[in-house]
């Protein structure tokens, strides 16, 4: 136990004290001279009083950002070639060719440009055609790949990405292209769920159920439905499945 009386919990500053922090707190360092000269007072304590004295102890300077500075000096010859450039980032990757050619990253030229006022617009996707909306609405229950190929036959190029974006913005389920409920594959190849349940129970049929012990959901698989298929397509009316769908599937 410390019996001295200034270091006692909730102990009142004395005037004393006061004026210590008064005169020292506002220099070079002065918290930590603060507490040097007051040894009864920790350095909390020091910070406490001074925000309740309403003192203000000298800013530290900071370092933050001059070492990007001195790797990345500013000259004109480069603001000249920023700005010549500037004209050309119509396309992608000019941004990535004007940064290699000024010897400088990317972050920096992009930096750089909204300095000198030079900055522009992102590069945005053209807006979707009813023709490609249309495509992907037909295959919109095949994969990314499957339905980019078919938007690249028609003379569209869009990435997976994008095409996965529109597909969640028309709402489409894309919750997984390769592994179907017992009900989803029913509907897909014109059957009902049961039947579905029959397949996997008596026709060998491969499932998997999902966590919730004998609850829970029977899943099939794109790669067991094609083997079960080799050997049982007899039980498959083509007249009735996704047409789409189903040859993407088989082929």
């Amino acid at each position: 136990m410390n019996d001295h009386p200034i270091a006692a919990r909730g102990y009142l500053w004395t005037t004393v004290e006061v004026a210590v922090l008064r005169e020292h707190y506002a220099k070079p360092g002065g918290p930590a001279l603060c507490a040097q000269l007051l040894p009864h007072r920790g350095l909390h304590a020091v910070y406490a009083k001074a925000q309740a004295l309403q003192l203000v102890a000298e800013q530290i300077s900071r370092t933050a950002g001059r070492r990007f500075a001195k790797l990345h000096p500013v000259t004109p010859e480069i603001d000249r070639m920023l700005t010549e450039g500037c004209a050309r980032l119509t396309e992608r990757g000019a941004m990535g060719r004007l940064a290699l050619s000024v010897g400088r990253p990317k972050w920096w030229v992009s930096k750089r440009l909204m300095e000198l006022g030079l900055s522009r617009e992102p590069l945005k996707n053209p807006p979707w055609t009813r023709a490609e909306i249309a495509i992907i609405e037909d295959w919109a229950s095949c994969r990314l790949p499957t339905i980019r190929a078919k938007l690249k036959e028609a003379g569209f190029a869009r990435s997976d990405t994008a095409i996965g974006v529109k597909l969640k913005r028309l709402k489409f389920d894309r919750t997984d292209p390769d592994v179907w409920t017992a009900r989803d594959l029913g509907a897909l190849l014109g059957v009902t769920g049961k039947t579905v349940c029959d397949w996997i129970a008596r026709r060998g049929l491969k499932a998997t159920r999902t966590s919730g012990g004998p609850f829970g959901v029977m899943q099939v698989t794109r790669k067991d439905l094609r083997a079960w298929l080799r050997t049982n397509h007899a039980y498959v009316d083509l007249r009735r499945v996704d047409q789409p769908w189903f040859w993407e599937l088989v082929l």
